[in-house]
């Protein structure tokens, strides 16, 4: 089913981090990474990452119920880890986030980055309504790579186009098609596909 719960971060509370750090990291082969806020420490598990989280400093997590709704209303409902703190913009009207075909294919993309779903917080503008505003106050970007949301969809107050990166406060833009068109197996699917992939490579420094 396309509408499947996807777990893309699983917290685990520890006492002490360096201790955490180095037995989970040498019994998962990866010694992950520090996150300077709220004592955390991050090691990817494929599309999962296992959030090392220290309880007895500002990483403890609140497990009291709470109402969160009038929260909830302002946050942005994204799929990711956001670790570092690039976002990728798509639309679609019939999904959560996207297909499971093209979310796929996402991850290929990403992993030829040497990046995981952990790394990115993929945002629906169709879903919840979205501004640049509502994107730079919760998830801080750094880069942001939208795939077929023109620039004008996010107000952004500037234009540019495709597969030309765009500095802009603090952040890197690149605009290409939507993943519907870029994963097909057509010639001009093929050379979009091209194009993407440099400018990635330029975005990513990979």
């Amino acid at each position: 089913m396309s509408d499947r719960t996807i777990f893309f971060r699983i917290y685990l509370q520890v006492d002490n981090l360096d201790n955490a750090e180095d037995f989970y990291g040498k019994l998962l082969g990866d010694r992950g990474r520090r996150i300077p806020r709220g004592g955390r420490h991050y090691i990817d598990c494929g599309p999962v990452i296992l959030a090392l989280v220290d309880v007895t400093g500002e990483g403890t997590i609140d497990t009291k119920p709470k109402d969160n709704k009038r929260e909830n209303e302002k946050n942005l409902s994204i799929l990711g880890g956001n670790a570092r703190r690039i976002t990728i913009v798509v639309a679609d009207s019939s999904h959560a986030f996207m297909p499971d075909e093209e979310l796929s294919w996402l991850q290929k993309m990403l992993q030829a980055c040497k990046l995981t779903l952990g790394d990115v917080a993929i945002v629906n503008i169709l879903a919840k309504k979205t501004t640049i505003t509502l994107i730079k106050k919760e998830l801080s970007p750094l880069k942001m790579l939208l795939l077929g949301v023109n620039p004008g969809d996010l107000e952004l107050a500037f234009n540019f186009p495709p597969f030309k990166l765009q500095e802009h406060d603090k952040c890197t833009y690149l605009f290409a098609p939507s993943p519907k068109d870029l994963n097909q197996e057509t010639k001009e699917a093929k050379v979009l596909k091209s194009k993407l992939w440099v400018s990635l490579q330029q975005l990513f420094e990979v």
